[in-house]
């Protein structure tokens, strides 16, 4: 998969940005850490400030945080507080897809 050296983004036939590639995907610094539990359970997802957090169809917890204000040890030790163990851990990126819909909105409503 090849990447373009450096993006562009139109909206409403503005430039609201020209950088390189990797400096629009670092520009946010979301992500999100999926945790499958050992097994399914009824209990609330922990609370934890700064941090979105939802269940998936498959009973996988997803936490969305910014690098900047959280870390991923810090969600895996609040799930463990909780009491729940962990089978598995993946972690989830923005794309450019996302980078565009978040600029293209933020452009829409300043």
């Amino acid at each position: 998969e090849e990447m373009c050296d450096e993006i562009a983004i139109i909206n409403h036939g503005e430039k609201i940005v020209q950088e390189s590639t990797a400096d629009l995907l670092l520009r946010f610094d979301a992500k999100t850490l999926v945790i499958t539990p050992e097994q399914q359970s009824d209990q609330a997802l922990p609370d934890l400030p700064v941090i979105e957090s939802s269940l998936r169809p498959s009973g996988a917890m997803a936490f969305s945080y910014r690098r900047s204000q959280t870390s991923p040890a810090m969600i895996l030790d609040a799930v463990r507080n909780a009491g729940l163990v962990v089978r598995d851990v993946v972690t989830e990126e923005p794309d450019l897809e996302d980078v565009f819909l978040a600029l293209t909105k933020t452009a829409v409503t300043d």
